[in-house]
């Protein structure tokens, strides 16, 4: 997916280049950091959690990426119950954790905070959100001096909706997002190291630009079936 994005020697920028930039923006900024990225996205996270710490914040996540990380069982990645990390339950995952009621007794012991007394909080606080939470925070009065920063795809934001929901609470955004995807340099290493009989492109916008970079490229269909 990366071929047409970048020149055929260029890098995507790395994590460690992101947790800087991070670091620049949460001192720069004067209330709430928000951070719009994928719960999913453990090397992103951990990225943020670093940026966090190194610019005096401590990192507040919903309940959904707290069980992601917990589920992962790795004691070195961030956990809801780390001393710098506390733990808000959104409106919309509320249902959810009472109705799984061990869950919420067990973030509620660990450092779980309320929105009422968020903005206590917010100016040494870097949050990951999400555009369901926007009304949550402006209506318990927490978004003064906040900014939004997206460190998701831009694609996402082509429809305009969380642009326009920004607006509408006078928020900026800004971006700091590097691709997990693979890039051309670094597929070439690949190719080089496993020296493979054939290549076959698959989930790539232009697998046409393959036969200029690879040898031994052999194109096939979406739902084509051959033996290897």
């Amino acid at each position: 997916t990366s071929l047409a994005r970048l020149d055929e020697n260029a890098y995507f920028v790395t994590e460690s280049d992101l947790e800087q930039q991070f670091v620049n923006t949460f001192e720069r900024i004067a209330g709430l950091a928000m951070v719009f990225a994928s719960g999913q996205n453990i090397d992103r996270l951990v990225t943020i959690y670093r940026a966090a710490l190194k610019s005096g914040r401590c990192l507040i996540m919903d309940l959904y990426t707290a069980e992601i990380l917990a589920a992962t069982e790795n004691e070195h990645l961030p956990q809801g119950h780390w001393e710098n990390i506390r733990v808000i339950i959104p409106h919309s995952q509320s249902k959810q954790a009472r109705q799984a009621s061990e869950t919420e007794k067990h973030y509620k012991r660990h450092r779980c905070i309320k929105w009422t007394t968020l903005h206590e909080l917010a100016p040494k606080a870097v949050m990951l959100c999400r555009a369901s939470m926007l009304r949550q925070l402006a209506n318990t009065g927490n978004l003064a001096g906040a900014e939004v920063i997206y460190s998701m795809w831009d694609g996402y934001l082509k429809d305009g909706r969380l642009q326009a929901q920004l607006d509408a609470l006078n928020i900026p955004l800004s971006k700091i997002h590097t691709s997990g995807h693979a890039d051309t340099p670094t597929l070439k290493r690949l190719v080089a190291a496993l020296q493979p009989k054939a290549v076959t492109p698959i989930h790539s916008e232009h697998p046409e630009l393959f036969d200029t970079l690879f040898p031994n490229v052999e194109a096939r269909m979406d739902g084509e079936w051959w033996s290897i």
